[in-house]
């Protein structure tokens, strides 16, 4: 990742408020169609074997604190906290396409990133529903 030029990063957690969210993961991707996640603390029935979390942070603190590797995101500023909560600063952050839908049209309907994957890419993303469910059967 360091010597990629810069690459994406996403946490994955257990809510959608950063102030309550726990860290389960992090996904990284230097190159298109090609990504890594490294699961570190899910709990559920019959989860895999993950690395420790406290390991798989002191890992990533100094790459993800690296001011001089272009980190970027989709509302990176939600990582950004979480991460902070983790004793992470992410330095470098150089691009959020949330923010850059903002700017290009602040009267959208939305800037999430499956609306913004279809919308230029015309792309459809398996949404978080379609792989946690909906309302009871989550």
């Amino acid at each position: 990742m360091r010597r990629s030029g810069g690459f994406a990063v996403d946490t994955e957690t257990t809510s959608p408020d950063p102030m309550r969210a726990e860290l389960v993961g992090v996904s990284l991707s230097a190159k298109a169609h090609h990504g890594y996640y490294i699961p570190a603390a899910h709990r559920y029935l019959g989860a895999p074997k993950q690395l420790p979390l406290a390991y798989v942070i002191e890992q990533l603190k100094p790459l993800l604190e690296d001011e001089t590797v272009p980190k970027y995101g989709q509302n990176i500023k939600y990582d950004m906290i979480v991460l902070s909560h983790y004793g992470i600063i992410l330095r470098g952050v150089a691009f959020d396409s949330m923010v850059a839908s903002y700017v290009l049209d602040p009267s959208k309907r939305s800037h999430g990133m499956d609306h913004l994957a279809e919308e230029y890419l015309q792309y459809r993303t398996i949404t978080y529903e379609e792989v946690v469910g909906k309302a009871r059967s989550r």
